[in-house]
């Protein structure tokens, strides 16, 4: 990141995620009052000249952090809490770093989920549900097999470890173009 301020995006970004971890993990929700902020307050802080991301930067970032997450969140696999926390994440690290942090939530959801499965003695249906999606390009049916209900698993936490691990283990940083590219 840029010149003299660009920790201020680091700090603001930080401190929300671990805010919406910590709320998500003990309410299983994601107040407005969280997100909001964050979202008006990249997009702000991206019109300040010697601050990253750019107002451009900043809108891409809010807009993919809203967009390619919001199927997930209309087939009800995300709440609107975690949608919003993705556009404030955007619009706070702006573009391409959303990428690494959509990409690293979804591992860190996949993690969780699985560890959730592992908990409730419920690995089977991972297998169904495996099945399932492997084989729905050739059925008619859209529905998703029968499962013993929903998990409930704070996503809003997978999040706000991907937020953290993009801004504090650049290592980490593996966008999923740079590493189809090996890069």
């Amino acid at each position: 990141m840029g010149s003299t301020l660009p920790s201020l995006h680091l700090l603001l970004a930080s401190l929300l995620a671990l805010l919406a971890g910590g709320w998500d993990l003990r309410c299983r929700r994601i107040p407005n009052r969280l997100t909001y902020p964050g979202v008006v307050g990249g997009l702000c802080l991206g019109l300040l000249p010697t601050l990253e991301p750019s107002p451009l930067s900043a809108l891409g970032g809010l807009a993919l952090g809203l967009l390619l997450p919001l199927g997930l969140f209309l087939g009800g696999a995300l709440g609107g809490g975690d949608v919003k926390l993705l556009a404030a994440a955007g619009a706070l690290l702006g573009f391409p770093l959303i990428l690494d942090v959509l990409f690293l939530a979804v591992c860190a959801g996949a993690l969780l989920g699985l560890l959730g499965l592992l908990r409730h003695r419920r690995l089977g249906e991972l297998g169904a549900a495996l099945g399932w999606l492997l084989a729905m390009p050739w059925h008619r049916s859209r529905g998703f097999p029968p499962v013993g209900g929903p998990l409930r698993i704070p996503l809003g936490l997978a999040i706000a470890a991907a937020i953290l691990a993009t801004l504090w283990v650049p290592a980490l940083r593996v966008t999923p173009a740079a590493w189809l590219a090996g890069g």
